[in-house]
């Protein structure tokens, strides 16, 4: 199983994003970041907040299997109808 640190990473760079730049969408998402902290929640084990998480989703424009990936790499609960 990918940490979700892989996650993260695979998502930016897919995207063509830096840190620096995920930092940027991550801030006009409303949760500021530096390029260090995004190098950190890809490379060390780190627990996500749910709001940091959520900013993710919406920075990388994630459709929903990929965002349930991700809450369920995060440890979050799912629950699907």
């Amino acid at each position: 199983m990918r940490t979700i640190g892989d996650i993260l990473k695979a998502h930016r760079t897919d995207r063509g994003l830096s840190l620096a730049g995920m930092a940027l969408a991550l801030e006009a998402q409303g949760v500021k970041r530096t390029r260090a902290m995004v190098h950190r929640y890809e490379t060390q084990p780190i627990e996500l907040r749910r709001a940091v998480l959520v900013a993710y989703i919406g920075a990388l424009e994630l459709e929903q299997p990929e965002a349930v990936e991700l809450y369920k790499a995060a440890g979050f609960l799912v629950v699907t109808s």
